[in-house]
């Protein structure tokens, strides 16, 4: 869950860049930036039908998320 920011006495507001700190969403980060871990993942999770059209060679690591 994202954390939040309180609003000078009023509601608290989330805040969408939270997720960040999560521990899970590092480790993916983390794991992601393996190219032939972001492959085999990529062969395990996406469907028969999908895999057929993507050339997952030509895939490229990005820096941007």
């Amino acid at each position: 869950m994202a954390k939040k920011k309180t609003n000078k006495g009023k509601r608290p507001v989330l805040d969408p860049t939270g997720f960040i700190a999560q521990p899970h969403d590092k480790y993916a980060r983390f794991v992601l930036r393996i190219k032939e871990v972001a492959l085999e993942m990529l062969q395990f999770c996406l469907p028969a039908r999908i895999l057929e059209q993507v050339d997952l060679e030509s895939l490229a690591l990005s820096e941007s998320s």
